[in-house]
């Protein structure tokens, strides 16, 4: 598709890319195709939305070529130090590819926009899963869960940081180098949390909402 820039990167250009509906259809046809990651993020549209959020570099609502090769090439990365320098790169330029070094403020601020945008995509979600004949989530309830996890995120942050220990303990802006060795000597589980905690988080929210639903 394209589109011109909604301003969440400033500019007013057209991207070209996919959009929300087209990278769906993409990721269910690698599910299919028995792709692990994408066999868990296709579970629901929620998770699905959370992945183009993530794959939307410039936060136009286009997922882009280069957005989507690095996306995939952080989900599918095996190899330990090449997805903690990807990991890196990722929260250097969340918090505005200024400097050399990434924070617990940056990472914190990284997950904070990501739910934030994750607020703002919920109704063309919903809307495109009512369209599909799926299943049908309140939108005020996941926009308040939402709200609720954004306000969670300094402690989960302070909470991974603690266990990883080391050069991570102090917060302290940490370069590539150092936030290389310091997660590949950490314990694999741990470390990636730092991937797959949008996934995680989202599908404890998808689980309260049903428990909620279920109450009524």
């Amino acid at each position: 598709v394209e589109r011109r820039g909604r301003g969440g990167n400033g500019g007013g250009g057209t991207a070209v890319g996919l959009g929300l509906a087209e990278f769906s259809s993409c990721c269910r046809s690698l599910a299919r195709e028995g792709l692990g990651p994408f066999e868990r993020i296709s579970s629901t549209p929620v998770l699905l939305a959370s992945c183009f959020a993530s794959f939307d570099r410039s936060g136009d609502g286009v997922v882009g070529r280069g957005g989507f090769v690095r996306g995939c090439s952080l989900l599918c990365e095996e190899d330990r130090e090449r997805k903690a320098r990807l990991l890196h790169e990722l929260f250097r330029e969340s918090s505005g590819g200024n400097a050399a070094t990434v924070s617990k403020q940056d990472v914190k601020r990284a997950f904070s926009c990501h739910l934030r945008a994750m607020r703002e995509m919920m109704p063309e979600v919903l809307r495109l899963e009512h369209d599909a004949g799926g299943e049908v989530v309140m939108c005020a309830a996941i926009d308040l869960l939402l709200q609720e996890a954004e306000g969670e995120v300094e402690g989960f942050v302070d909470a991974i940081f603690g266990r990883l220990g080391g050069d991570f303990g102090s917060g302290e802006g940490l370069g590539v180098e150092e936030w290389t060795r310091a997660l590949v000597g950490a314990d694999p589980e741990v470390a990636d949390v730092l991937v797959h905690w949008k996934l995680t988080m989202l599908e404890h929210i998808l689980e309260m909402t049903r428990e909620g639903e279920e109450g009524e």
